[in-house]
Parts: structure tokens; sequence; C-alpha cells
């Protein structure tokens, strides 16, 4: 899929104030009863970030990589802590009433609009 072209703001149509990952997100919290405190689920996406940025450390070489550490299984877990970090975020975002959809496409709008240096 094509995001974006010339115009930044020709993005796709949105319906609801939640896109469908943030929905399943809801359903697994709420089926499993965790993930209520917002302090708490803060502390997660630091937690989890910590935990991803460990991992790519390691497959990037800035890290010593233990012998007992398989690298297919960095790779692995690197999709995982990603996914957790993610987890986390659409469960912070549905706490406060963010759509994760809509402050995405917003934030975007304005890196675009940014010059960077090359």
């Amino acid at each position: 899929m094509v995001l974006y072209e010339k115009n930044i703001t020709n993005f796709p149509p949105r319906e609801g104030w939640k896109n469908d990952l943030q929905n399943l997100n809801d359903i697994l919290a709420s089926e499993k009863g965790f993930w209520t405190s917002k302090m708490g689920t803060a502390l997660g996406i630091c937690t989890e970030a910590g935990e991803l940025a460990d991992i790519v450390r390691k497959l990037e070489g800035d890290k010593k990589v233990k012998a007992s550490d398989d690298l297919s299984n960095l790779e692995e877990s690197l999709k995982y802590e990603i996914a957790d970090v993610m987890v986390y975020l659409f469960q912070l975002a549905t706490l406060y009433k963010v759509d994760i959809d809509e402050a995405l496409h917003e934030k975007i709008q304005i890196i675009y609009g940014r010059t960077f240096k090359s």
C-alpha cells in the first residue's frame, strides 16, 4: 500500500475512533483483566522498550552476545518485543481515549512538513 505520494493529506478513509488492532487489544485486556492502570501501562512501555533495545544492541553487535544467545532466536524475540511495545501503546491510548490511527496520521503530517538536514 502506498501511503503518501505527493499529497500528504490524501489518507485512506477511517471508520470509528479506534482501528482494528486497538479494538482487538481492548478485547484482550478486557477478557484477561489486565492493563487498567495508566501508570502501570506507561511503565510497561518503558520495560518492553528496554528489552527491545537490548535485543537490537545484540543484533547490531553493540552488546556481547552470550554463547546461549541464538541469533535466530534473537530475531524471533525482536518481533515479539516490537509487538509487546505496540500492545502497551494501544492500551495506553485506549485508557486515555486516543485514536491511534488519527494520532499517527496527524503526526506523520507534522513530520512530513519538517525540514531535515541531509
